[in-house]
């Protein structure tokens, strides 16, 4: 497998505003897991200065066939230091999809190690991280009251009305309010 090759491939599809998805055969996955597991290493050697991580996190994102063996591999990058803000993003896509949606899709609650790890990324001061996170913490469902104290503590200034970002943030706090109102006994 190319990694440089499919990671440009997405890049390129997301910049023209393209689906982006990768096909990734049984030898691509154990080749992407065993990238990811030596990446994680140099990045914990490297404090953080490397770009191999991203790129195998980003193709995992957007790999076509849900692979619940990058589970593991995903819970560790989130305990990593030094993250980028895209590397988070892409993290968070990658847990929506071999995390969130594996576990919806078997009908079985997230696991706690995986909701520990989200609860963690709310110190998250960047508007594309929060939202992205935000997005993530939405789409888990009735689980998503988990997160009501970490939403709760988000302020926004008065002035970020005028950001579209920081609206699109403020959207998604008063949809996630509103939908725990509905969820008796909490």
């Amino acid at each position: 497998m190319n990694l440089d090759e499919k990671y440009q491939a997405v890049i390129s599809a997301l910049k023209s505003e393209n689906r982006a998805m990768v096909k990734l055969n049984a030898e691509d996955t154990l080749e992407l897991v065993n990238l990811w597991k030596n990446s994680i290493l140099d990045h914990q050697q490297n404090h953080g200065q490397t770009n191999q991580l991203k790129k195998i996190i980003c193709v995992a994102s957007y790999s076509q066939k849900m692979m619940p063996e990058l589970q593991e591999y995903i819970l560790l990058a989130m305990e990593l230091k030094n993250l980028s803000n895209d590397i988070i993003i892409f993290l968070l896509t990658c847990g929506q999809k071999h995390i969130i949606d594996y576990y919806k899709l078997q009908g079985h609650k997230l696991p706690q190690p995986y909701l520990k790890a989200l609860s963690k990324l709310f110190t998250a001061k960047e508007d594309d991280v929060l939202f992205w996170l935000l997005k993530s913490v939405q789409s888990i469902g009735r689980q998503n009251v988990y997160f009501k104290k970490e939403v709760a503590n988000i302020k926004l200034g008065v002035l970020d009305i005028f950001s579209s970002k920081k609206r699109s943030i403020v959207t998604l706090i008063d949809e996630l309010a509103k939908e725990w109102e509905k969820i008796p006994h909490q």
